[in-house]
């Protein structure tokens, strides 16, 4: 029974992987309908392989983990039109201490997210696992951009 389970972890791992692969290899940063899909499909099984989540442990995280990232995505968006209107250069002085107070207090929004984040995914996962969470998110990211990068250097533009 124990080699029954141990051939079915390392399937199910091995199938999560060849996932992750053939996202990678399709992912183009949404520059066409679906692509978005097939970047965030690879960003599933990356993650899922990199903390090796059951579908069991899987079926409680996806909920919780998208409901956080819709925060994030939110708190950013405000981020960047705060940036964007106060992108000229006629600001008064106070108007540009405005500025700093509402950009701090986004920043302390988003720490305070991420502090609960961390209490919500240990519900789920185990504290270990949660930092192994940000260190694939980290890794996707910083893969995603090589991918990119790489695109660029060679001539084509991203599909």
């Amino acid at each position: 029974m124990n080699t029954k389970l141990n051939l079915w972890k390392s399937t199910s791992r091995l199938l999560v992987l060849m996932l992750c692969l053939l996202g990678f290899s399709q992912m183009a940063f949404a520059q066409r309908p679906g692509d978005r899909q097939k970047l965030e499909s690879a960003k599933i099984a990356h993650i899922t392989e990199k903390l090796s989540l059951t579908p069991e442990v899987a079926q409680q995280f996806w909920p919780v983990y998208n409901q956080i990232k819709e925060k994030e995505r939110e708190l950013r968006k405000q981020e960047m039109e705060m940036r964007r209107n106060e992108a000229n250069n006629t600001m008064t002085d106070a108007e540009a201490e405005q500025a700093l107070a509402k950009f701090f207090e986004l920043k302390e929004q988003q720490l305070a997210l991420e502090k609960d984040a961390a209490e919500q995914y240990q519900d789920v996962l185990s504290p270990k696992q949660v930092v192994q969470l940000f260190k694939a998110e980290a890794e996707f990211h910083r893969m995603v951009l090589q991918k990119f990068s790489e695109r660029r250097k060679g001539g084509r533009p991203p599909q």
